[in-house]
């Protein structure tokens, strides 16, 4: 149990005392039927190794034992080892809900190969068969040759002992049905899935991706949003031939329906069904097709499905929905077998195809009720989504919208969030107390980062609102911090960034540049774009080659294909590498705006010939040259609504949160992109650094951001966008309005005398011991050399310290290492120790370490575990002197450390560790809260970033900074310098033990 404590499993742990559980009572039923003896050490020699072939005859082999069932009456107590066996490996359960998983499907894979080599055995016959073979080897499950069972053989053999045990055993058929089902065989059921609820229709569960409707639902949208680019980079419409076919694709594939296939598909005369070198708007290079309809595309495809599907499309009905809302409840193959032929009257045949077709666990964020609403409308009337919605309506008969719903409710303070939100909430339960326990009876979004979030904005916000005594009229939102990402997104982001990195140093070393500035970086990568050898790298608009000396010398530079006064967008995918003067006779101007009339063609700028060389552009780029360029980028990127209303997801939930504050009129979300180029303009940077760049080491940058967020406003937007202009290389010059001289001095004399509210986390939870498991070394074994060493652990060879390698346990290894690391000189000694082990075949060593915290483990005491980390320290004023001497009104602070392994059941209880009789407790104190002291008469406010248990010291850093080095300090000294507690309220007031600050 201290293992697993140990790991924070506390599924696991659940998981074992079920288990554990289960066997007990799998143990007292064989007991009261007379199947086990009723004495303990009876029941132990019953249990005995049951590995040895031969031996004492009164061990029990239970695979013997079980083999030998089906051809032999078995007295009482063999009939109980094989039965207890039975229990303690059940196998593998199907679980639908794991069908679809990489593992699931190689489980079955070998499932189904263990089934074939059973050949009409047994498990029991063909384990016994395999151990006889190869005694020795024993029965390894996971070795070289893995087994892997299901729990289905399990059943059988269960049932074909019990058909041939009956006759001779005192057990009814209640008895045998009752050890199978809930004993030996019985599964806790699973916690159904939460999907949330539907954005639309209250009290409906979002349906799941993976159903007939679901896949409707999604391509009818695609279709719907589907358009094909000509060359001349005009979008149209598909046309009902072009509709039909694009749909047929996506009904009859399984895989994806690239873009490159639709351009290669014929009309029904013969013609191509798109023009040739058309693109289309969905097309990037990311996205190379569109996803299929999978379950029509599998079922179109078989001689039994194939009825189903037609049978939904020329009825109408909601039969095969239904079908799959059942597979989807079902928890294993059988049951969900046994369920689709009695409900749905199918045939066994059938059933087991809709069962083995594997089906994915997402859901979408709409109900099965609501996409059955609006896909009639997509399917019939061919509108985008957000039209679409705009023609449904809700139970009251009121026209739905897509955006988030909003249905007029206003608080004097914001509540849970929970309570405003209710249709975006996880495993909300009714039945538990709103006000006791908001969390559990609204339910919570499953984004761990978002909830936080949310959480301490309310506290902040109810705070100021307590304080001044009314809601704020206007909040301005700038949340663009990233969610938490999974695991295998993070890798892909930091493959990424190595891949760009890579990158450039190659470009500095084919430059010969090494350091070459980042805007020449971003250059050089644009001026890659352009084509794959220097002849081909042409400028877009002129056609002219661009030589890798123009890209240095001023002749050519980067381009904002869209302008920037226009979109504020700096990103690579709106720039390119063009020649100086073309940039600067396109001016403030799309691409077509400037060229497509035939404007620079007396300078050379011919608008079909700058089409065809856009081609070699990558597709994100190409739709900035149509003449609907700055429509699509206002409708998808526009900059004056993205920058009201962003629709990132954090941003988007917490402006609507905020608007159920009564009182507030607007609530405006900003990206953060202007953000930067404001305060930069301002000058703000220069506050907590010298060189007016921003400060991410300091906290208090925060407080500049809010306060340039709070002065961004409508006219300031639409400011920065007219008086935007352009420099060379076509460098962004903003010529905007001084910031007003009062409040850049408010901001400047506020800022630095800021203290840094860290969010209180109090918690008890955390890792108890270090992974290391330890031996203990008794006193008459330990080495003379190391006599303080009386712990032992393995370690990889090539991982050791110097230090390590000092104290590997075999003298003789431990010689042979040392002369070897002598003889490598130079060489790293974690490559020396690594040639070492390759050398001589040692993977592995065991060392000896001298460590005071390592904790026997009650179950077994012969292994160990180091404490964890710290959770707290209690500080304690105790009398100085020693025992008997005490110094008469002379007293000493001392520091109490507990560590989360002492902290795991509860609440510490300080009178605990009180280290004298005479000691007064002063205060308890947890990693990141804020202390005051003095320090050489001026006031210090740090925070607790770590303890140092052995020396009495605590780690205190400025609390204003990210990161500093470590500076430990006497919790003795501290006394002397007036150590104190102070706690931040969330509206940012200070709290001392004299009160509010």
């Amino acid at each position: 149990s201290l293992a697993v404590a140990r790991r924070g499993a506390r599924g696991m742990r659940r998981n074992r005392d079920r288990g554990k559980n289960r066997m007990a009572a799998l143990v007292e039923e064989l007991i009261t039927l007379k199947l086990l003896p009723s004495e303990k050490p009876e029941r132990d020699r019953l249990f005995q190794n049951a590995s040895k072939r031969d031996g004492d005859p009164e061990q029990f082999n239970p695979y013997k034992l079980r083999a030998e069932a089906l051809d032999r009456p078995l007295n009482p107590h063999e009939l109980g080892r094989v039965l207890f066996h039975l229990g303690l490996r059940r196998g593998f359960k199907s679980n639908r809900k794991e069908a679809s998983e990489d593992d699931g499907g190689k489980l079955k894979e070998r499932i189904v190969a263990l089934r074939t080599r059973l050949d009409g055995l047994t498990l029991g016959q063909y384990l016994w068969r395999k151990f006889q073979a190869e005694p020795l080897a024993g029965l390894r499950f996971r070795g070289d040759d893995p087994m892997y069972s299901e729990r289905a053989m399990y059943a059988e053999e269960f049932d074909a002992i019990h058909a041939r045990q009956a006759p001779y055993h005192d057990l009814t058929e209640r008895d045998w049905e009752a050890l199978k089902t809930n004993r030996i065989l019985f599964q806790w059921p699973l916690k159904p899935v939460q999907r949330g609820w539907c954005e639309f229709i209250a009290g409906e569960p979002r349906h799941w991706k993976d159903t007939p409707i679901g896949h409707d639902f999604r391509i009818y949208q695609e279709i719907n949003q589907l358009r094909w680019i000509d060359r001349d980079l005009a979008e149209h419409n598909l046309d009902r031939e072009q509709r039909e076919a694009v749909l047929g694709l996506l009904l009859n594939r399984k895989s994806v329906v690239t873009f490159a296939s639709l351009r290669k598909e014929k009309s029904g005369d013969g013609t191509p069904l798109f023009p040739r070198g058309s693109q289309f708007n969905l097309e990037s290079d990311k996205r190379k097709g569109l996803n299929p309809h999978r379950i029509a595309a599998h079922m179109l495809a078989d001689d039994d499905l194939v009825l189903l599907w037609r049978q939904r499309y020329e009825e109408g009905g909601s039969e095969l929905d239904d079908i799959f809302d059942a597979l989807y409840q079902a928890n294993d193959d059988q049951a969900a077998l046994a369920d689709l032929q009695k409900r749905f009257a199918l045939e066994e045949a059938v059933a087991a195809k809709l069962i083995a077709l594997p089906l994915a666990a997402g859901a979408a964020s709409v109900s099965r009720q609501f996409m059955s609403m609006i896909v009639p409308v997509l399917r019939d009337q061919g509108l985008l989504y957000h039209d679409a919605v705009g023609v449904l309506t809700d139970g009251d008969g009121k026209p739905l919208h897509h955006s988030m719903r909003d249905d007029g409710r206003r608080w004097p303070t914001l509540p849970y969030y929970g309570e405003v939100m209710p249709r975006s909430m996880l495993g909300a339960d009714p039945a538990v107390d709103a006000k006791a326990l908001p969390e559990k009876h609204f339910g919570k979004i499953n984004n761990p980062t978002v909830h936080v979030a949310l959480n301490q904005m309310r506290r902040v916000v109810n705070g100021l609102v307590a304080r001044l005594g009314c809601a704020p009229m206007e909040i301005h939102v700038e949340m663009t911090r990233d969610l938490k990402l999974p695991k295998q997104k993070r890798e892909e982001i930091d493959r990424q960034q190595a891949k760009n990195q890579r990158e450039n140093e190659r470009i500095k070393t084919e430059h010969n540049m090494p350091n070459m500035s980042a805007r020449d970086l971003k250059k050089v990568k644009l001026w890659e774009e352009l084509g794959k050898g220097d002849l081909t790298r042409t400028c877009v608009f002129t056609g002219k080659p661009i030589s890798a000396a123009q890209l240095f010398n001023g002749e050519a530079e980067i381009e904002h294909l869209l302008p920037f006064s226009r979109t504020l967008d700096d990103s690579m995918s709106n720039l390119t590498v063009a020649m100086r003067w073309a940039n600067r006779l396109k001016g403030n101007s799309s691409p077509y705006e400037a060229f497509a009339e035939g404007q620079g063609t007396e300078q050379g700028i011919v608008w079909a010939e700058v089409l065809q060389r856009v081609e070699s552009l990558p597709k994100n780029k190409q739709w900035r040259f149509s003449a609907s360029a700055f429509d699509r980028y206002l409708k998808d990127q526009g900059f004056i609504a993205r920058q009201l209303t962003d629709t990132a997801y954090m941003a988007r939930v917490a402006t609507s949160y905020l608007r159920a504050l009564d009182g507030v009129g607007q609530v405006v979300a900003n990206p953060g992109r202007l953000t930067a180029m404001v305060r930069g303009k301002w000058h703000l940077n220069g506050i907590l650094a010298d060189d007016n760049k921003k400060s991410r080491e300091d906290h208090r940058h925060h407080a500049v951001d809010a306060a340039v967020i709070g002065l961004i406003d409508r006219s300031l937007l639409n400011q920065v966008s007219r008086l935007t202009a352009r420099g060379a290389d076509d460098l962004v010059h903003l010529a905007m309005p001084d910031l007003d001289p009062d409040l850049n001095q408010a901001i400047r004399a506020r800022v630095p005398s800021i203290i840094v509210s860290y969010k209180p986390d109090h918690g008890l939870q955390g890792a108890m011991f270090n992974e290391t498991a330890y031996g203990f070394v008794a006193e008459d074994r330990r080495d003379p050399d190391l006599p303080n060493h009386g712990l032992v652990t393995r370690k990889p060879l090539a991982q050791l310290s110097l230090r390590e390698c000092a104290a590997i346990r075999d003298p003789d290894l431990r010689q042979a290492v040392a002369d070897h690391l002598t003889a490598a000189g130079g060489v790293k000694h974690d490559k020396a120790l690594a040639d070492f082990s390759k050398a001589h075949g040692v993977k592995r060593v065991r060392i000896v370490i001298a460590d005071q915290t390592v904790q026997p483990v009650p179950s077994a005491p012969y292994k160990g575990y180091a404490l964890g980390s710290y959770a707290c320290c209690d500080i304690w004023q105790v009398p100085k002197g020693k025992a008997g001497r005490w110094q008469a009104g002379q007293f000493k602070w001392q520091g109490e450390f507990w560590s989360y392994g002492e902290t795991g059941t509860g609440e510490p209880d300080k009178a605990v560790k009180k280290p004298h009789p005479a000691a007064k407790f002063v205060m308890r104190l947890f990693k990141n809260d804020t202390v005051a002291f003095t320090e050489h008469g001026q006031q210090r406010i740090m925070r607790v970033a770590g303890f140092s248990t052995t020396n009495n010291k605590l780690d205190l850093k400025p609390q204003e900074l990210t990161d500093a080095p470590q500076r430990h300090i006497s919790i003795n000294v501290l006394v002397q310098a007036d150590l104190r507690q102070i706690h931040m309220t969330p509206d940012g007031q200070m709290l001392t033990g004299s009160g509010l600050r």
